[in-house]
């Protein structure tokens, strides 16, 4: 499937990256998999203002319904099912983008992080017909593999991949647990995401975040131990895109 995309796909990338000046946004469409305890696909746009040298990342809501479950040592956790916006703001080196947790919804401002690509590598791979360009990075805890192509110069990617000398079209996990692939590419003078605003949302680093996230996971956790079973401490391991933090290395 992900091989599979279509001739109008190629035609825009060909002709619209020789055109991108005179056009003010690309919207890139991805299919998102994620290989997980419960497999889960979605669909991504990556909208890019060309003009603010700017991006927007959205992504579908869930098929899963939110909630969570144990299985042996595995404790798997559905967020709240609702549409994501990731919002990349250069120039504040900012990427802003909402969760849901204990029952709220915070605003989670993130640093774009400084994402040291490996790109000397001689091998190449068609994506569709697109011969893109090899590059690895080791990133919060993973190891990803991305194919970029280099005749469409535009350093943004989905989720927070960004800083590689030309447009992502795939990137994967080495372990293939999470996977973004590119469907379409169109370039046009109009946006068509809106990310909405929302003044209540309460704004927390992303450091808290993380630390809100996995306490809540060590919470719900223990309220699911069977009644009488006392535990002095909980460690919930750690599943998602990211699994280790730049902080941690200095505490």
């Amino acid at each position: 499937m992900r091989n599979s995309i279509s001739l109008l796909f190629l035609l825009v990338v060909t002709i619209a990256s020789c055109q991108s000046t005179n056009n003010s946004f690309a919207r890139i469409e991805y299919s998102v998999f994620y290989n997980t305890e419960l497999l889960n696909t979605k669909k991504g746009i990556l909208e890019i203002n060309l003009k603010e040298n700017n991006a927007v990342f959205f992504l579908t809501a869930s098929t899963l319904e939110s909630g969570s479950s144990v299985k042996g040592d595995v404790m798997t956790m559905i967020g709240k099912n609702a549409e994501r916006y990731m919002k990349t703001t250069v120039d504040k080196k900012l990427i802003q983008y909402t969760e849901f947790i204990k029952n709220e919804t915070y605003l989670i401002n993130d640093t774009i992080p400084e994402l040291k690509w490996e790109i000397n590598y001689e091998e190449t791979k068609n994506v569709g017909d697109i011969v893109c360009n090899k590059a690895a990075l080791k990133f919060r805890g993973r190891n990803f593999i991305a194919w970029y192509d280099m005749n469409t110069p535009l350093n943004f990617g989905p989720w927070k991949f960004n800083n590689l000398p030309g447009l992502i079209l795939e990137i994967y996990d080495e372990t293939k647990r999470y996977n973004w692939a590119a469907r379409s590419v169109v370039f046009s003078n109009n946006p068509t995401v809106v990310v909405p605003i929302d003044t209540a949302v309460k704004q927390i680093s992303y450091k808290n975040y993380i630390d809100l996230k996995y306490d809540q996971s060590s919470s719900t956790l223990s309220a699911q131990m069977p009644r009488g079973v006392e535990t002095q401490a909980i460690n919930v391991g750690r599943t998602g895109i990211e699994t280790q933090f730049e902080w941690e290395q200095h505490e």
